[in-house]
């Protein structure tokens, strides 16, 4: 019988408690929640495979955070009588995001930094934790 290690049982409970913050928001921070949660799930599944897991899970981490500081979080609306109006909206950095009539504002500059941070810490991460040949190189 193979023998589990403490580590597997924080990450699942860590798992469980990401996706309990799902149910409970369902909004905003929600959503990421539950995707690190089931990313969890799904990267530790592998076995033993620390640099898979860490990578995956690192570069999710890195895409969450940093498309949740790019993208447009409080938007405010106002309408004149002449049917013209603005919609301004703004994130944590103080990017500001405005336009004219019906405006949504853009989600993909955070899809593109994300992706810009996410991508390389994966990278990184699994380059460093990857295993290498013990023997001398020749």
């Amino acid at each position: 019988m193979p023998r589990r290690r403490p580590a597997t049982a924080l990450r699942w409970a860590l798992a469980i408690v990401l996706g309990a913050v799902w149910l409970l928001s369902m909004a905003h921070f929600g959503v990421p929640a539950l995707v690190l949660g089931l990313v969890l799930l799904a990267a530790w599944r592998v076995p033993d495979n620390r640099a898979v897991s860490w990578s995956v899970t690192a570069g999710v981490v890195a895409f969450v955070g940093i498309a949740a500081m790019i993208a447009p979080w409080s938007c405010t609306g106002i309408a004149t009588p002449g049917g013209f109006g603005s919609t301004d909206c703004t994130n944590p950095l103080g990017i500001p995001y405005s336009g004219g009539g019906d405006y949504n504002a853009p989600l993909w500059p955070a899809l593109v930094a994300g992706l810009s941070a996410g991508l390389p810490a994966a990278s990184v991460t699994w380059l460093a934790l990857r295993r290498r040949p013990s023997g001398p190189i020749e």
